[in-house]
């Protein structure tokens, strides 16, 4: 069997891409120029042949995306509500977006019909975000990164601002902002998860994983995502990317963290690692019955820290039965390979690759 993976890209271009496991093969289907920098991609809930983009551009689009054998054309677009829109989360009633650079989320309702996204921005709900950081160069004004649906909320990490916005549904069924979470002070919260209980939260700047309690939301414990972790200052430019968290099975048994590691330096100078950028690998700790402190669960514990070969690690995606395989990419250099899990989960093993031009999300479908 072979999968079919559409890369975002931080060109113009998505491309189609093709792995096959049983000779190790990935190769290049067609590139389709849709517009401007579309990072992030996610697929309509439904109709399968429909995905969804967005323009990270100082204009942000969404766009619609028709899939057609090996090809592609974009069938619909539409503002993303604001400036380099880095994330979409699609549902069956709405697409919702956030635009990093001013901190905005959107609204988009979609149509029950093709080709779903609305001809006119009217009925876009727009929130503004509002807050700094400490860290002056990166937290000058709120950067909203994600939007995560949780219940009957929207949790979305605001880089910027060091909160999880919490949103809700009110008055004539708009979002509205019911409160925040706090996260650490310089973290800068990127990207989440919610896992038994526990949110994991990726903090970008200071390379860490804050986990809190849910429904409580009480911070727990506050890890290293790899290890050793320079001061902010000496990072030059080093961050975290992406956390995953693959369904348990029983090819995997266990629970385990993985967060991508951005532009790693070498040990002993400013430049790039010789041997790439850095996936990191956490176990969970679980009930105990000889450690009964509740303080003790959920928490995370850095088992493995991968070289990949990739600089500027930005996204990467499980896919597979099991979740066995692992896609990623390097935005500066290393294209996309993919690695198959190994040690019941605690290792990777590099078994494709593929140069490919600053890609920066995956869709396999």
């Amino acid at each position: 069997m072979a999968y079919r993976i559409i890369t975002g890209s931080y060109t113009s271009n998505i491309s189609i891409l093709s792995f096959s496991p049983a000779n190790g093969s990935l190769t290049l289907q067609s590139s389709v120029d849709v517009g401007q920098r579309p990072s992030w991609i996610e697929p309509h809930t439904s109709d399968r042949s429909v995905i969804f983009a967005a323009l990270e551009q100082l204009e942000g689009k969404v766009i619609a995306i028709k899939l057609d054998g090996d090809g592609a054309n974009v069938v619909a677009s539409i503002s993303s509500g604001g400036d380099s829109p880095c994330h979409l989360t699609v549902t069956d009633e709405e697409v919702l977006v956030s635009n990093y650079m001013d901190g905005r989320f959107a609204s988009i309702p979609l149509s029950k019909d093709f080709p779903y996204l609305p001809s006119s921005e009217a009925s876009t709900q727009i929130i503004q975000f509002h807050g700094t950081g400490p860290n002056t160069v990166r937290q000058e004004q709120a950067h909203a990164h994600e939007a995560v649906v949780h219940g009957d909320e929207v949790l979305v990490p605001d880089l910027g601002a060091d909160k999880i916005w919490r949103l809700v549904k009110g008055k004539e069924n708009r979002w509205e902002v019911s409160g925040a979470i706090e996260t650490p002070p310089g973290g800068g919260p990127r990207h989440l998860l919610i896992h038994d209980e526990h949110l994991y939260v990726l903090l970008e700047l200071t390379l860490e994983i804050a986990t809190f309690r849910l429904p409580s939301f009480e911070l727990l414990s506050v890890t290293p995502a790899l290890s050793p972790v320079p001061p902010y200052n000496e990072q030059h430019g080093m961050s975290a990317a992406e956390v995953l968290i693959p369904a348990q099975n029983a090819a995997f048994p266990l629970t385990y963290i993985y967060t991508s590691n951005r532009d790693v330096p070498s040990p002993d100078s400013k430049a790039p690692h010789p041997l790439g950028d850095t996936i990191s690998i956490f176990t969970v700790t679980h009930p105990d019955p000889d450690r009964p402190s509740l303080l003790a669960l959920g928490k995370p514990t850095l088992r493995t820290q991968v070289h990949t070969g990739l600089r500027h690690l930005r996204g990467m995606k499980f896919f597979g039965e099991d979740d066995r395989y692992l896609i990623a990419g390097g935005v500066t250099s290393g294209g996309v390979k993919v690695f198959e899990r190994t040690d019941g989960g605690e290792g990777l093993r590099e078994v494709a690759s593929l140069e490919l031009d600053q890609p920066t999300g995956f869709l396999v479908i």
